[in-house]
């Protein structure tokens, strides 16, 4: 699981945009009863029970209890424990919207964090213009006292 997100986070410059398709599919494999498959768009067709049933059959969406034991008979096989199936995994990634993660992502390396460096710079010489002004005052009161 952890190569297949850091594989994510390769395919968006070392970032993982937590509303893309992608994460949703590793979301998925991390924790597949809490969270559904993210189909591509436009793959599927959304269909309520009633309408599935009056296409096929009514026990369509149903099965029978000795079904669903051979199917998880079926899919038992041994492991360690430490490999995961990914046979659903699909490379296709959809941003939510990609034009605003694209517009949230710095452009080049002078940003705000380049301004710092001169927010310090100012505040030192406004300091040293003060003391500057302060210092002749004190200075010169304690020269007059010593003579």
């Amino acid at each position: 699981l952890k190569s297949r997100l850091q594989e994510v986070a390769e395919h968006h410059g070392g970032e993982v945009p937590l509303h893309g398709r992608l994460f949703a599919q590793w979301m998925h494999h991390a924790f597949p009863c809490q969270c559904p498959y993210p189909h591509v768009s436009g793959t599927t067709i959304r269909q309520s029970l009633n309408k599935f049933q009056a296409e096929r059959h009514d026990r369509a969406a149903f099965a029978e209890v000795h079904e669903m034991r051979d199917l998880v008979d079926a899919q038992k096989a041994p492991s360690s424990g430490m490999e995961h199936d990914f046979s659903m995994w699909m490379e296709d990634e959809e941003l939510v919207d990609p034009e605003t993660y694209q517009n949230l992502k710095p452009r080049s390396t002078w940003g705000l964090n380049s301004w710092t460096p001169v927010s310090l710079l100012v505040t030192f010489g406004s300091a040293v213009i003060t003391l500057m002004k302060i210092a002749p005052k004190s200075s010169s009161i304690y020269h007059q006292k010593m003579v």
